[in-house]
């Protein structure tokens, strides 16, 4: 039980009781708030003194054995007894009263904090400063949820998330990485590792604004950082390597077109080290024959809502160890001897996309050796007489394409033209009303890692969001 504080001599009891006197009304004193423990956990003192009024009692030196304090009774009831033998507490009646606890240890459960007034285990709501006594307990839940039990983050209080984890989940009252860029303020989220990139790292361009070019913009970034393109044409090949993360995010009224016309290089290059991640861009034009619109390099690379159509030379190209996701996107499109995505040494990710082809040599989906493809809930044609895919070793499946795959995907047939698309032409591969009725039921939306398959399409049209629910595979939900 509870030990009163012993007095040895009456100059001393003199030095109790002045020191009582004055905090005995104070209720953030520590010998109302667990002693020694309440003074470490507030960062004010390593020791509680009942002979101390000041800095709630705490402090730095160890107290003498006589000032030395445990909890005692709240300031309604006033301070414990002076005197006694160290065993006993009493109510002023003479008679030992029972305690449920004396320190938090005694606690557990939804009440895991000891008030030392009442010798109750109560929930943080109880406590003078619920959040700081929840983060004295554990600093994984350093916040008073409103149920009364600590949590690490909720509705306003999300300050404790950050780093890899900086949203708060409101469901579960916990911190997770972000999923989509609007979690991250005017900043991207890198879905690589589930943080936002830098809010004090975000520039703008476009026509009249203080970046008019992409490499003008890249080059005011640092390691880490968001580019905001508006709509516009921007005829230029950049190339990203080393230790940078970089963010291409354009707004949903606006579709921006990235080119190349000069030179023989991609409209853009992902070297070893580089991360990049794009969302709502389209990539077209590029006027080589032997280089893609985009080429991957060791690097990684994330796309959302990206276009990467109509370009001479090929859509996607991973070589050397690059990664991939790729997510409702379209790739390809009616150019002859070219393949939309070839795999060399790479790992891809395909999901809700759709990829086409043209005629002679081309392929939809074309892998080397060491590779590892994975894709789903996706579209796969060509106006090639060869496969569409050509990569024996991808796992693909709920995915719809002219050749047979077995599976849960689904066999088209030989695509007789291109009425199936409405611009198939020119990299337009939204579904027409001409297209397979089948495609509409092939996909599968599902729950997977790192992220839950998109709720909407390549337009921001709605999708099931439901595991197991039926959906179009493809990009495009018509």
């Amino acid at each position: 039980m509870r030990r009163s504080v012993f007095v040895q001599s009456l100059g001393l009891l003199a030095g109790v009781f002045i020191g009582l006197a004055c905090w005995r009304e104070d209720a953030e004193h520590c010998s109302y708030n667990d002693g020694d423990s309440s003074c470490q956990a507030r960062g004010l003192g390593q020791f509680c003194s009942a002979c101390e009024s000041s800095n709630h009692g705490c402090v730095d030196a160890r107290p003498s054995e006589d000032c030395a304090a445990t909890p005692e009774e709240d300031p309604a009831s006033g301070p414990g007894p002076i005197g006694g033998d160290g065993d006993e507490e009493s109510t002023g009646g003479g008679g030992p009263v029972a305690s449920e606890c004396a320190a938090n240890a005694e606690c557990s459960g939804a009440t895991p904090f000891c008030d030392t007034g009442s010798g109750q285990c109560v929930s943080c709501e109880a406590m003078a400063q619920p959040d700081d006594a929840c983060a004295g307990l554990s600093a994984a839940a350093s916040v008073c949820g409103s149920t009364g039990a600590c949590v690490q983050c909720e509705g306003e209080k999300a300050s404790a998330c950050g780093g890899t984890t900086p949203v708060c989940d409101g469901a579960a009252n916990v911190c997770v990485g972000c999923s989509a860029h609007d979690q991250c303020g005017p900043a991207a989220c890198n879905f690589f590792t589930g943080a936002c990139l830098p809010e004090d790292a975000v520039v703008e361009v476009g026509s009249g604004l203080e970046f008019a070019q992409l490499s003008a913009a890249l080059d005011a970034l640092g390691a880490e950082g968001t580019i905001i393109v508006h709509a516009g044409n921007y005829d230029e090949s950049i190339a990203i390597d080393g230790e940078r993360t970089i963010a291409f995010v354009a707004p949903a009224s606006e579709l921006p077109v990235w080119w190349a016309s000069v030179g023989a290089a991609p409209q853009l290059t992902v070297g070893a080290g580089a991360a990049v991640l794009m969302d709502h861009i389209q990539l077209s034009g590029n006027v080589s024959l032997a280089h893609p619109g985009l080429l991957v390099q060791s690097g990684r690379v994330w796309l959302d809502r990206t276009r990467v159509v109509n370009n001479p030379g090929g859509g996607i190209e991973l070589v050397d160890g690059a990664e991939l996701t790729l997510r409702n996107g379209f790739v390809g499109g009616d150019d002859n001897d070219a393949v939309a995505l070839s795999v060399e040494g790479s790992d891809a990710r395909v999901i809700y996309s759709t990829l086409a082809a043209g005629f002679g040599d081309a392929a939809a989906l074309r892998c080397g050796l060491g590779v590892f493809v994975q894709a789903r809930n996706s579209l796969f044609v060509g106006r090639t007489a060869a496969d569409e895919i050509q990569c024996a070793t991808a796992l693909i499946d709920h995915s719809a394409m002219e050749m047979d795959l077995g599976g849960t995907n689904q066999t088209l047939g030989v695509m007789p033209d291109t009425s199936w698309f409405q611009g198939y032409g020119v990299g337009d591969l939204h579904l027409s009303s001409m297209a397979p009725s089948t495609i509409g039921t092939t996909a599968q939306w599902q729950t997977g890692e790192p992220l839950d398959d998109p709720p909407t399409d390549i337009d921001w049209d709605q999708r099931p969001a439901m595991a197991g629910a039926a959906d179009y595979a493809g990009a495009d939900v018509p």
